[in-house]
């Protein structure tokens, strides 16, 4: 089907206005191409109906995604796969006729798109969500230009999300938020992600945004005066100076919103007001040449004071991303909160720094070095291209995005100074696996800047890094339990090793690390029947499986522990658990206690056993002194001869006591031993009561301590930390 103009109908202000646009950017022959485009969507869009008129019309959304990408300067490919980009989905018209019309480039990109849904049907959709993106990162592997198009139809979602229901409002918002801005922000278009960010913020932190908002709107008159004059001062000083700047290239702009909400939660700013962000207020220079921006440089420090420890030179040492620039701040008036950002820097650092991965196809017949920031600019898309084949569910694909890709950078040299881009908080293991699988497979230390560091040393921005390898050798499972290893990557790949090596050797080591975390918790005569309800508990595995699983390093000890209060209530003995009466519980708010038969009776906790919340427990009634609960598996129960005396009990509906729980800790004396074990246990919230210690003659200190925690898997956790500390040889549970 080849489309006439006898299909045209009476264009409407929205298509009107494209095609004024489009006439500064196309060709003439490319604008008969995005004519043609235009009859297609309106032919095929003329008996549409809107259920809700607050719904956009399809067209009205074809246009304005096709005006976004316009801004960019994209090829007539991407402009006229942006009009089409719904019309197979939602009309008759087919990919071989967009084709036979528009070429197989643009019938393409079509198609990269148009299984992705622009919306989710109702709010939490995650799991939908996340298999659209792990499409998405697929679609793109073929051609980036999918990426581009999917950003400008979240940008126009975005937008006008005010028409949406509520829970839809959030549902975008919070996928602009946690996916499609960082992703903008990674092909280096500042200009998008910003938009992105504040419509985001707006929706998901309205008080936050509003106090922002009125704060810079009180002053936003005033500052937009100011900023003319600062404007119109510097440009007679810079053709007084001898430099052809045309009024165009001085720019003024605020910082947008989003940005100084998250400049304020960091160290530097917190507490302080929004004035004291010095690039609030910004004035932007590009100028034609770098020995151009070095002099105007020098003219704007001739005219205001500058602000000490303010400027940065990014024009002779780049930021890892290929960011170019020069910032200064300087002081345009007398009251101190009279700063200003001044940013000068050519044409095609302008390019870069705004469109980013977009300014490749502007300039795509220009200079060689643009094709190089282009394949920079997406080479992280890779990563996602190896998750994306690496984890087939879906969540987990974008729990990766999330932690290995979109976190905060760290960017690293290699021995050969090659730049490497890692997530903040990764570590030397991280480092080696990003390398090569081979180099972390037999990565047996590291060295940072010429010297030796732990494996868990977090990277910073600048560090050389230097994998220390054996000839032969694997890794070792503590870089997955002891938290060596972040990235989704590293962890992948250590279980892919341990996946290769000998089933049965798993089967024992997974066993082993069970033995030796239930005995850490202080569980003991754990029968095979509890072992099965605690492997089954683990999404439906079998024994072997869940054995392998542990051995394997993919299930922790962190999980391990929190489910085996489970486990444990599938192995008390039946006298156990004949109850003395059966009336039903009766709750006992103050001992947080329901009692099986009885009601109003004092309830005290065993201090042979301590029971903590997530214990197994029986009740014994004393005479005169009421209940005593113990721990099921206390030997002061299974010795009590008078079994009519023991009272079935369950923990109630309370939080918010803490028990005291005796713990031994046994490790190599040295100096701040105490104090570190003080401050594990203080930084997760958890109280110290009593403890004592002795050395041994091999300078061995056993550590009884008394903590005060809230339940069993808070116990767990701190166990966890302790033995992550250097010298600790053993954490358990003070056996009653």
């Amino acid at each position: 089907m080849i489309l006439t103009t006898n299909t045209l109908s009476q264009a409407s202000p929205a298509q009107d206005a494209l095609m004024a646009q489009a006439a500064g950017a196309l060709r003439a022959d490319e604008i008969r191409l995005l004519q043609q485009a235009v009859r297609m969507i309106e032919f095929a869009y003329r008996d549409h109906q809107a259920a809700d008129e607050r719904v956009v019309h399809p067209v009205e959304h074809a246009v304005a995604v096709t005006r976004i990408l316009l801004e960019y300067n994209l090829d007539i490919e991407t402009i006229v796969a942006a009009l089409l980009h719904g019309v197979v989905e939602q009309t008759g018209v087919t990919f071989a006729q967009i084709e036979e019309n528009f070429g197989p480039g643009v019938a393409g990109l079509v198609y990269g798109v148009a299984k992705l849904s622009t919306l989710p049907d109702k709010a939490g959709e995650a799991k939908k969500q996340a298999e659209n993106l792990r499409k998405l990162i697929l679609a793109t592997a073929s051609d980036v230009r999918v990426m581009l198009l999917r950003l400008a139809i979240q940008l126009h979602n975005t937008r006008i999300q005010d028409r949406y229901s509520l829970a839809q409002q959030e549902s975008v918002a919070r996928e602009t938020m946690e996916i499609y801005a960082p992703i903008a922000g990674r092909l280096g278009m500042s200009k998008m992600k910003s938009e992105l960010e504040d419509l985001a913020f707006k929706t998901l932190y309205p008080e936050e945004f509003a106090e922002i908002e009125t704060k810079l709107s009180a002053r936003r008159r005033e500052h937009a005066e100011r900023l003319g004059a600062i404007r119109q001062t510097l440009l007679s000083a810079l053709r007084k100076a001898g430099l052809h700047v045309s009024p165009d290239c001085i720019t003024t702009r605020q910082k947008h919103i989003y940005s100084i909400y998250r400049k304020l939660n960091t160290e530097k700013y917190y507490g302080k007001d929004v004035w004291r962000i010095y690039d609030r207020l910004g004035i932007r220079v590009i100028v034609e040449t770098i020995p151009d921006c070095y002099q105007a440089l020098g003219v704007v420090h001739s005219l205001w004071k500058v602000v000490p420890n303010e400027f940065d030179d990014y024009i002779s040492n780049p930021r890892p991303t290929g960011y170019q620039s020069l910032h200064t701040a300087v002081q345009y008036g007398d009251d101190p909160r009279d700063i200003i950002e001044v940013q000068i820097r050519t044409h095609e650092m302008h390019e870069q720094a705004e469109y980013g991965i977009a300014a490749h196809w502007r300039y795509k017949e220009g200079a060689a070095w643009q094709d190089i920031e282009f394949d920079n600019k997406v080479s992280w898309l890779r990563q996602l291209l190896e998750l994306g084949r690496e984890l087939s569910d879906a969540q987990d694909f974008v729990d990766a995005m999330k932690s290995d890709v979109f976190a905060d950078r760290v960017y690293v040299f290699s021995p050969d100074e090659d730049i490497l881009d890692l997530p903040a908080g990764a570590t030397p293991i991280d480092f080696a696996y990003h390398i090569h699988t081979v180099i972390g497979d037999r990565c047996r230390g590291a060295k940072v800047n010429g010297k030796l560091v732990p494996l868990d040393y977090k990277l910073q921005t600048g560090d050389k890094v230097e994998i220390v390898t054996a000839k032969r050798g694997g890794p070792s499972r503590d870089w997955l339990n002891l938290g060596y290893a972040t990235t989704r990557r590293a962890k992948t790949k250590i279980r892919q090793w341990f996946r290769r090596q000998d089933r049965e050797k798993m089967l024992g080591q997974g066993r082993e690390v069970i033995d030796r975390e239930l005995k850490r918790l202080g569980v003991t005569n754990m029968s095979h029947e509890a072992v099965k309800n605690l492997f089954e508990s683990f999404k439906d595995r079998t024994v072997e499986e869940f054995l392998a699983a542990v051995g394997f390093g993919d299930i922790n000890s962190d999980s391990i522990a929190a489910r085996i209060l489970e486990a444990e209530r599938s192995q008390r003995p039946d006298d156990l658990l004949k109850p003395a009466v059966t009336r039903p519980a009766q709750p006992l708010p103050s001992a947080g206690i329901n009692i099986l038969g009885a009601e109003g009776l004092l309830v005290n906790r065993a201090q042979c056993c301590n029971p903590v919340i997530g214990d197994e427990i029986i009740g014994y009634i004393t005479r005169g002194r009421g209940v005593t609960v113990h721990r099921v598996d206390c030997p002061n129960i299974r010795s009590i001869k008078e079994r009519e005396r023991l009272i079935n009990v369950s923990w109630g509906q309370q939080t918010e006591h803490n028990y005291q729980v005796p713990v031994v800790i046994k490790a190599h004396n040295r100096t701040g031993l105490v104090r570190d074990i003080s401050t594990v246990v203080a930084d997760l919230d958890v109280g110290i009561s009593n403890i004592s210690l002795s050395t041994n003659s091999r300078n061995v200190t056993t550590f009884i301590v008394t903590l005060e925690v809230s339940d069993l898997p808070q116990l767990a956790r701190v166990f966890r930390k302790i033995t992550q500390l250097p010298n600790v040889i053993d954490v358990r549970r003070r056996a009653p």
